[in-house]
Formats: structure tokens, C-alpha cells, sequence
């Protein structure tokens, strides 16, 4: 204690001791499971995976309760640690794996990838919007991608495309693929993409592997453009590419623009 009498707050490590010694439960079963798939799959050491919200997350699956607030405390804390958004991701398919499931649902891992987002493109207010694995856009995502867009400029302002681009990445999912591969490529690059996000940031899942953003023209650009490409999976150009699309003059043309984007 101190000199006031309080207890000072618990290390990490004396919170996940204290944790094994009170959860001997079928959570803690699942703690201990996905801990040794995840020291097996090189994720993390145990010195660095262990969290409060790991905890939540085990009981969680273990009583069969909602997983998306223990994954979205999962992704925060993540990302607040310096985990760069694939591994996290990979950390999420090394829980499942001790599971007679394909994966983890998708609800999870969406939980987990908007709160990494959150907490390292703050600036932008990140907003994923539709489910890489159902591979499918609404028009109305569409109008929310580039109706906001169109205000901006107004009548007397620069033409759009003077400002903006329409940037996409498309990775065709690998056999037992997450399904979040373009997002999380996005993604990875983290402050990298601030300079050309512009402020409440869409990325749009047009189908499965692909997903576009609207960014802006500006100095970085080009960097950003090369740092994606060089990220591609295995350096396959023609199976993995980023693509980039000038923004027409008016919001009809714009949907048509982008309607062609999701189904090339």
C-alpha cells in the first residue's frame, strides 16, 4: 500500500495471474487454447498476449454470449499495444482454430477490425461498410460513399476530380482466406493513409476480396499507391492489384463509375 493507504493498481501480469487462478472454468479452457494456437501460429509470446479483454472475449465464447463489445475491447486494446490490424486479425483465426468451426463469425472479426480502425485512423472516423465475406454493396452505401462528396465541392467549387479519387484494392482470397484480406491491407498501413483519407472515411466491400475508398489527390498519394502495391499477397500483379478511378462530373455517372468498380 501507499502512504494513503490504497493498493497501487495491478500489473498486467499480476492481473492475468490472479485471472488463472479464479477462471478454472471452461473459459479458462478457452483462454488456454487459444493462447497455445496463438504462440503456435507465431502471433505473439505470452508475455504479450495476455489482456484483461482476452479474458472477456474467452468467456464470451465459452458461454456462447455476444462476442462483438469483448471484441470490440479486444481491437482497441490491440491496436492501443502497437498490433498491426493483419496480426490481430490472424490472433481472432487462431481462437476458432481449436473449434470445430470454419472461422469466426463475422460479426467478430468486424467488431475487431472497426475497433482497431477507431483507435489508429481516429482522425478519420473510419466506417466499414458491407461484410466481406457475404461479398455484396447496397446503393445506398454507394450514394453514402459519394453524396457527401458532391456537397463539398457545391457549384462554384474545384471539380471534383481535382480533389478526389476513387482507389481500390482488390485480393482475391487465398484458400481458407479471412475474407478481410483488402481491408486489412488497407487497414495496415494505418497513419501512412491519413494524409489522403478524407474525414469519416468509407471503405466499401464492393464482393469478396475487393474494396474501395474514396481518397484525396494529394502529396502522399503516389507513396500510398506503391506502399499498397508492394503489399499485395505473394507479388502477384495479375491476381492482386490496386486500381485507381477518376471521379466523373456528376452523381449518376458516379454510381455507374462504381457499379463497374464492384463487378470488374
Amino acid at each position: 500500500m501507499d502512504g494513503t493507504g490504497r493498493r497501487p493498481p495491478a500489473s498486467v501480469e499480476d492481473q492475468r495471474a490472479c485471472s488463472l487462478r479464479r477462471h478454472r472454468t471452461p473459459a479458462g479452457a478457452v483462454r488456454d487454447g487459444w493462447r497455445a494456437a496463438a504462440e503456435r501460429s507465431g502471433v505473439a509470446s505470452p508475455d504479450e498476449w495476455w489482456h484483461p479483454a482476452v479474458e472477456a472475449l474467452a468467456r464470451a465464447v465459452a458461454r456462447r454470449q455476444d462476442v462483438r463489445p469483448a471484441g470490440t475491447h479486444l481491437g482497441h486494446a490491440r491496436a492501443r499495444s502497437g498490433w498491426g490490424i493483419r496480426r490481430t486479425v490472424d490472433d481472432i483465426f487462431a481462437l476458432y482454430r481449436q473449434m470445430p468451426l470454419a472461422g469466426p463469425p463475422s460479426r467478430l472479426v468486424r467488431a475487431v477490425v472497426e475497433a482497431w480502425a477507431e483507435v489508429v485512423l481516429a482522425p478519420t472516423d473510419v466506417t466499414l461498410c458491407g461484410d466481406p465475406r457475404r461479398g455484396s454493396v447496397t446503393a445506398g452505401y454507394l450514394a453514402s460513399l459519394l453524396g457527401g462528396v458532391y456537397q463539398l465541392g457545391g457549384e462554384d467549387g474545384p471539380p471534383l476530380s481535382d480533389e478526389f479519387i476513387v482507389l481500390v484494392v482488390d485480393v482475391p482470397a487465398p484458400i481458407g482466406g479471412t475474407g478481410w484480406e483488402p481491408v486489412t491491407l488497407l487497414l495496415e498501413l494505418g497513419p501512412a493513409l491519413l494524409p489522403v483519407l478524407p474525414a469519416h472515411a468509407l471503405l466499401v466491400t464492393f464482393s469478396p476480396g475487393r474494396v474501395g475508398t474514396l481518397v484525396r489527390r494529394t502529396p502522399e498519394l503516389p507513396a500510398v499507391v506503391a506502399e499498397l502495391t508492394a503489399q499485395l499477397p505473394d507479388g502477384d500483379a495479375s491476381a492482386s492489384v490496386v486500381l485507381t478511378a477518376e471521379i466523373p462530373q456528376d452523381v449518376p455517372a458516379a454510381h455507374r463509375l462504381l457499379d463497374r468498380v464492384a463487378t470488374v
